[in-house]
């Protein structure tokens, strides 16, 4: 019953900032992409953690501002740039690819989702 009621409020929160914050609507275009384009999980994936860069000026800014270690963010980091995987962002560099392995896909989803919910709770909070 916690979970439901904090997953209410996260759908609350989301949906009372949505229609005024750019940045929360291109993290969670980039988040629905990365589901519709498996080939491209990991460079829409990663859009999320750009918008955020972006969005408080640099990384350690970004990384305070959600509540994210900077070893979280190294490690995202390690899969959707330097591992040699066919859905990551630098393809080009390497001669031989692999698919990525479900648990990195699967930590590269809850990351993501990590950023998500902290910005919001970060939005959330300036607005109490």
């Amino acid at each position: 019953a916690e979970r439901l009621n904090e997953q209410e409020k996260f759908r609350i929160s989301v949906a009372s900032l949505l229609p005024e914050d750019r940045v929360l609507r291109r993290m969670l275009q980039s988040f629905n992409n990365s589901l519709a384009d498996r080939e491209n999980l990991l460079i829409h994936l990663h859009e999320i953690r750009e918008a955020l860069v972006t969005e408080f000026s640099n990384e350690k800014s970004a990384r305070e501002a959600v509540g994210v270690s900077d070893a979280q963010w190294r490690a995202f980091g390690r899969v959707a740039n330097d591992e040699p995987l066919l859905e990551g962002r630098h393809r080009g560099k390497h001669n031989e690819l692999r698919n990525a392995t479900s648990d990195e896909i699967d930590q590269a989803l809850k990351f993501s989702q990590t950023l998500i919910e902290g910005y919001v709770g970060y939005q959330t909070s300036k607005l109490s």
